[in-house]
């Protein structure tokens, strides 16, 4: 959850809590843009961990050059990239995968990591 600080008709702050579904988008669709919060980015690393296993392996083997990754996990993304745990030869190496540039919002990190799991399985 992402806490948006927006001022009352008295001057003083209220904080108003984004809704957010189990890929960290907005829901509420009257509220600031999110951020990728810390609670946002487990949301979504729980997400991917659990339903998109295979996706996860291929950011390590494809953008993080780890071709011989058995396996790996997400640990956290934020604006600028993702740190995953890939398994390569029964050892866990971590791995941090730079975002060609710097994501707006929760949104936005699902459209990339969408487009990243159709480059790298498109041939080169």
């Amino acid at each position: 959850m992402c806490y948006l600080p927006t001022a009352d008709l008295k001057g003083g702050w209220q904080f108003y809590l984004s809704v957010y579904n189990s890929l960290g988008t907005l829901l509420h669709p009257k509220s600031m843009s999110d951020c990728l919060s810390p609670e946002i980015s487990s949301s979504i690393c729980a997400h991917m961990n659990e339903d998109h296993g295979d996706a996860v392996l291929l950011y390590a083997q494809t953008f993080g050059s780890l071709t011989d990754a058995t396996a790996a996990e997400m640990l956290s993304i934020d604006t600028e990239g993702m740190n995953l745990s890939a398994q390569v030869n029964g050892t866990a190496l971590p791995v941090r995968i730079q975002f060609d540039r710097v994501l707006k919002d929760s949104e936005d990190a699902h459209h990339t990591l969408i487009a990243m799991v159709r480059q790298a399985r498109s041939p080169h």
